[in-house]
């Protein structure tokens, strides 16, 4: 059996796996299908091998297309092998990477795959970290996609492909006329009705179509002070710094932030020992005004406060986990790393996060006959997977102060003073 997803973005969009009862049933003889972005080679660091080792204990195989957010430095360092009849990078034993301009036959179905893809906001992300040229395929590998269609006659079973088929056609030298032309007829819209109702049965994916604002973000609401917001970190782009800010500060101090609210003052706690480019990126950024006059809203479900329109200041850094400081309640202030190249400007704060995770689970576990004991291990596992993506480098040092907001809507901070002792 083949089971086929769209994008995963390494743990971001994963959820829709974990408890998928199809993939549950999935043996060592069959395979999972990722159609671009997979993001479990990345880094090369923790943060894929905590993706890696997850796909690496399932029993079935594990295959990906790339897309738009790889990093294709490691990917294209993987090993080249013959597989199935086409060319894979073996990421490990359990994952392997579908080549562009391949035929493969898996399970007894003839598979064509072609990733890649444009990133319109490559303007906006950091060549080397976070975007990199070869996302659009090559000449000579929509030459080997020709001839290799050629060898099988221009017939296979799928086309497993990242891109909008107008921007193949570009490339593949494919006749779009044509491709409309049996898109429209009604047996197979019909076939295609039909596996399109197979695949929303098993809660991989939620529905069509999904809607972009300028090919970057399908999140941003449409209203005008959304777009304004969206307009002005645009503008605001030409701002930014490409490397990390100088070290502020200093081996042995301890360092604590005042927040400055129209609620009064909220006092918190840096952690320099155990996420020093966090705290000095967070400083520096404090220091510049950056924070000055955002916005902390609160998610629908409770979970986090979110630093609502915080503009990218342009650098990066690598996730800093330490298990001493794995989220146990409310009041952690974190950098949110759900973008593939984190934004150290936008931060967060927990709220009822295990409440959330505790309600999501119970949801998604209606009906499976989970113990408590497995349920509970689960929510354990989903706050460790949360405190291990997002970089934690900060608490609230007063708890009335938490208690006290979770009960606003939103929270303006005014200003942010660093002290230090």
């Amino acid at each position: 059996m083949i089971c086929i997803t769209g994008d995963t973005h390494g743990f971001n969009d994963i959820d829709k796996l974990v408890l998928n009862k199809t993939l549950a049933s999935l043996s060592e003889n069959d395979y999972l299908l990722i159609t671009g972005d997979f993001g479990g080679v990345w880094d090369g660091g923790m943060h894929d091998e905590d993706i890696l080792d997850y796909y690496s204990i399932k029993p079935y195989t594990t295959l990906f297309i790339d897309g738009n957010h790889e990093n294709f430095d490691l990917l294209n360092s993987c090993p080249v092998e013959m597989w199935n009849g086409g060319k894979i990078h073996r990421v490990t034993d359990k994952v392997f990477h579908l080549m562009r301009g391949q035929v493969f036959n898996i399970d007894g179905r003839s598979i064509f795959t072609f990733g890649g893809g444009l990133s319109i906001d490559k303007a906006c992300r950091t060549i080397g970290k976070s975007w990199w040229p070869e996302e659009e395929p090559s000449e000579e590998e929509c030459t080997e996609a020709m001839e290799n269609l050629e060898k099988n006659g221009f017939l296979v079973d799928y086309i497993v492909i990242e891109w909008l088929i107008q921007e193949f056609s570009q490339f593949a030298d494919l006749d779009i006329d044509l491709w409309y032309l049996a898109f429209s007829d009604r047996d197979n819209e019909a076939a295609v009705q039909k596996l399109y109702s197979q695949v929303i049965k098993t809660g991989m994916v939620s529905g069509t179509p999904t809607v972009f604002l300028n090919y970057i973000d399908s999140n941003y609401m449409f209203d005008a002070a959304s777009l304004d917001s969206y307009i002005e970190k645009i503008r605001m782009s030409e701002y930014r710094i490409q490397e990390c800010p100088d070290v502020v500060i200093e081996e042995g101090k301890t360092y604590t932030a005042v927040l400055e609210t129209e609620i009064g003052d909220i006092h918190v706690e840096l952690f320099p020992d155990t996420a020093p480019n966090a705290v000095n990126s967070f400083i520096y950024l404090a220091e510049s005004g950056w924070f000055d006059g955002i916005t902390l809203v609160q998610s629908n479900d409770e979970s986090i406060w979110n630093a609502e329109s915080v503009v990218e200041p342009g650098y990066s850094f690598d996730i800093e986990y330490d298990r001493s400081k794995t989220i146990d309640g409310p009041g952690f202030i974190g950098i949110d790393s759900s973008s593939f190249e984190q934004n150290p400007a936008r931060f967060f704060i927990t709220d009822n996060i295990r409440g959330y995770y505790e309600q999501r689970i119970r949801e998604d576990c209606s009906g499976l006959g989970i113990t408590e004991e497995a349920f509970d291990k689960y929510v354990d596992e989903k706050i460790l997977r949360f405190s291990k993506a997002n970089t934690i480098f900060a608490r609230i040092v007063d708890r009335d102060i938490q208690k006290m907001i979770q009960h606003l809507e939103d929270l303006n901070i005014i200003d942010i003073i660093i002290e230090t002792n």
